[in-house]
């Protein structure tokens, strides 16, 4: 059997790994939800343990999508 395989853009690869991170994250992530910070200029962006824990789920998330057939397509 041969192995779907779907070509994303860069955009919509880091698109979709971070949605499926979120959900991961929402379904397993037994620490609670992700901690936000507000800099002094409004920015906002995860605490640094947050962080980390986004990180080890989007390797993971980008896994999953590659056992899928979901690749990035290679920029020439």
């Amino acid at each position: 059997m041969s192995k779907l395989n779907l070509l994303l853009t860069r955009e919509q690869s880091v698109e979709m790994t971070a949605k499926l991170t979120l959900i991961l994250i929402d379904m397993y992530g037994l620490d609670g939800s992700l901690d936000i910070e507000v800099d002094q200029h409004g920015n906002e962006s995860f605490t640094e343990d947050s962080q980390e824990r986004f990180d080890a789920f989007y390797a993971e998330a980008g896994q999953i999508l590659f056992a899928l057939g979901l690749t990035e397509e290679v920029q020439s």
